[in-house]
Protein backbone atom coordinates (compact mmCIF):
# COMPACT_ATOMS: atom_id res chain seq x y z
CA UNK A 1 0.00 0.00 0.00
CA UNK A 2 1.14 3.53 -0.91
CA UNK A 3 0.81 6.47 1.29
CA UNK A 4 -0.88 9.63 -0.96
CA UNK A 5 0.29 11.99 1.76
CA UNK A 6 3.73 11.62 0.73
CA UNK A 7 4.98 14.51 -1.53
CA UNK A 8 7.87 14.23 -4.29
CA UNK A 9 10.92 16.19 -3.66
CA UNK A 10 11.10 20.11 -5.17
CA UNK A 11 14.26 20.60 -7.36
CA UNK A 12 15.89 23.26 -5.67
CA UNK A 13 16.17 25.88 -8.04
CA UNK A 14 20.12 27.25 -7.98
CA UNK A 15 21.62 30.40 -8.89
CA UNK A 16 23.89 30.75 -12.21
CA UNK A 17 26.70 31.19 -10.16
CA UNK A 18 26.17 27.17 -8.75
CA UNK A 19 24.96 25.99 -11.98
CA UNK A 20 28.46 27.08 -13.85
CA UNK A 21 30.40 25.49 -10.69
CA UNK A 22 27.94 22.40 -11.62
CA UNK A 23 29.60 22.34 -15.23
CA UNK A 24 33.53 23.25 -13.64
CA UNK A 25 36.08 20.87 -14.98
CA UNK A 26 38.93 19.56 -12.59
CA UNK A 27 42.33 20.04 -14.21
CA UNK A 28 43.72 16.92 -14.37
CA UNK A 29 47.22 18.71 -15.12
CA UNK A 30 47.19 18.91 -18.98
CA UNK A 31 45.37 21.98 -19.33
CA UNK A 32 48.37 23.83 -19.59
CA UNK A 33 49.83 21.51 -21.96
CA UNK A 34 50.63 21.81 -25.29
CA UNK A 35 52.73 20.27 -28.43
CA UNK A 36 56.03 22.32 -28.65
CA UNK A 37 56.48 24.21 -31.91
CA UNK A 38 59.45 23.94 -34.00
CA UNK A 39 62.51 26.14 -33.52
CA UNK A 40 62.81 29.36 -35.90
CA UNK A 41 65.93 28.24 -36.56
CA UNK A 42 64.59 25.09 -38.81
CA UNK A 43 63.67 25.24 -41.99
CA UNK A 44 60.60 24.85 -43.45
CA UNK A 45 60.76 21.22 -44.72
CA UNK A 46 62.51 20.31 -41.01
CA UNK A 47 59.71 21.57 -39.04
CA UNK A 48 57.26 20.13 -41.37
CA UNK A 49 59.41 16.75 -40.10
CA UNK A 50 59.13 18.45 -36.61
CA UNK A 51 55.20 18.56 -36.31
CA UNK A 52 55.01 14.99 -37.73
CA UNK A 53 56.82 13.70 -35.03
CA UNK A 54 55.56 15.87 -32.46
CA UNK A 55 51.69 14.88 -33.62
CA UNK A 56 52.23 11.43 -33.28
CA UNK A 57 53.45 11.05 -29.82
CA UNK A 58 51.78 12.02 -26.64
CA UNK A 59 51.38 16.20 -25.84
CA UNK A 60 53.83 15.69 -22.90
CA UNK A 61 56.31 13.51 -24.62
CA UNK A 62 58.91 16.36 -25.75
CA UNK A 63 58.64 18.41 -22.55
CA UNK A 64 62.46 18.91 -21.65
CA UNK A 65 64.87 21.09 -23.64
CA UNK A 66 67.02 18.53 -23.68
CA UNK A 67 64.17 16.16 -25.90
CA UNK A 68 63.77 19.31 -28.19
CA UNK A 69 67.40 19.59 -28.82
CA UNK A 70 67.52 16.19 -29.58
CA UNK A 71 64.07 16.42 -31.65
CA UNK A 72 65.84 19.14 -33.76
CA UNK A 73 68.81 17.29 -34.67
CA UNK A 74 66.56 14.39 -35.60
CA UNK A 75 64.61 16.25 -37.91
CA UNK A 76 67.72 18.16 -39.68
CA UNK A 77 69.05 14.58 -40.42
CA UNK A 78 65.96 13.65 -41.61
CA UNK A 79 65.73 16.09 -43.90
CA UNK A 80 69.06 15.54 -45.22
CA UNK A 81 68.64 12.06 -46.00
CA UNK A 82 65.44 12.93 -47.59
CA UNK A 83 67.41 15.40 -49.67
CA UNK A 84 70.24 13.09 -50.54
CA UNK A 85 67.86 10.52 -51.89
CA UNK A 86 66.14 12.72 -54.35
CA UNK A 87 69.70 13.48 -55.35
CA UNK A 88 70.72 9.69 -56.08
CA UNK A 89 67.08 9.01 -57.62
CA UNK A 90 68.29 11.30 -60.03
CA UNK A 91 71.29 10.13 -60.60
CA UNK A 92 71.49 8.92 -64.05
CA UNK A 93 72.73 5.14 -65.56
CA UNK A 94 74.90 6.61 -67.71
CA UNK A 95 76.84 8.77 -64.97
CA UNK A 96 77.85 5.45 -63.23
CA UNK A 97 79.94 4.50 -66.67
CA UNK A 98 82.91 6.92 -65.73
CA UNK A 99 84.91 6.23 -62.65
CA UNK A 100 84.19 10.13 -61.50
CA UNK A 101 80.20 9.45 -61.84
CA UNK A 102 80.85 6.05 -59.18
CA UNK A 103 83.44 7.93 -56.97
CA UNK A 104 80.35 10.44 -56.46
CA UNK A 105 77.32 8.07 -56.43
CA UNK A 106 79.67 6.30 -53.50
CA UNK A 107 79.91 9.29 -52.24
CA UNK A 108 76.37 10.15 -51.86
CA UNK A 109 75.73 6.89 -50.83
CA UNK A 110 77.81 7.23 -48.10
CA UNK A 111 76.56 10.36 -46.38
CA UNK A 112 73.18 8.61 -47.04
CA UNK A 113 73.55 5.49 -44.77
CA UNK A 114 75.48 7.97 -42.08
CA UNK A 115 72.53 10.60 -41.88
CA UNK A 116 70.20 7.47 -41.64
CA UNK A 117 72.27 5.94 -39.30
CA UNK A 118 72.20 9.17 -37.07
CA UNK A 119 68.57 9.31 -37.24
CA UNK A 120 68.12 6.08 -36.40
CA UNK A 121 70.52 6.37 -32.98
CA UNK A 122 68.33 9.52 -32.07
CA UNK A 123 64.95 8.09 -32.82
CA UNK A 124 66.17 4.80 -30.37
CA UNK A 125 67.58 7.40 -27.81
CA UNK A 126 64.27 9.57 -27.84
CA UNK A 127 62.40 5.87 -27.57
CA UNK A 128 60.61 6.74 -30.83
CA UNK A 129 61.11 3.44 -32.68
CA UNK A 130 59.12 0.33 -31.68
CA UNK A 131 62.74 -1.16 -30.75
CA UNK A 132 63.21 1.12 -28.05
CA UNK A 133 59.69 0.68 -26.55
CA UNK A 134 59.30 -3.07 -26.11
CA UNK A 135 61.25 -5.34 -23.94
CA UNK A 136 62.27 -8.44 -26.25
CA UNK A 137 59.71 -10.85 -23.84
CA UNK A 138 56.97 -8.18 -24.91
CA UNK A 139 58.01 -7.75 -28.06
CA UNK A 140 58.22 -11.68 -28.73
CA UNK A 141 54.66 -11.83 -27.12
CA UNK A 142 53.68 -9.46 -30.07
CA UNK A 143 54.85 -10.93 -32.67
CA UNK A 144 53.66 -14.78 -32.16
CA UNK A 145 50.34 -12.98 -31.17
CA UNK A 146 50.09 -11.04 -34.36
CA UNK A 147 47.81 -12.74 -37.40
CA UNK A 148 50.22 -13.77 -40.57
CA UNK A 149 47.45 -12.97 -42.42
CA UNK A 150 44.86 -10.54 -41.58
CA UNK A 151 41.67 -11.76 -42.39
CA UNK A 152 40.95 -8.89 -44.73
CA UNK A 153 43.53 -9.56 -46.45
CA UNK A 154 42.79 -13.30 -47.39
CA UNK A 155 41.14 -13.93 -51.00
Amino acid sequence: MSDNNTTMPVPRKRSPRQKAAAFAVVDGGMAGSRRPDPPPELTESQADIWRQIVSSEPVDFFSSHTTREMLKDLCCHRDTSDRLNKTINQFRDEWMRSSDGMKMLKQYLKARGDETRHFSLIATRLRLTNQSRYTPKAAATASRNSAAVRPWEQQ
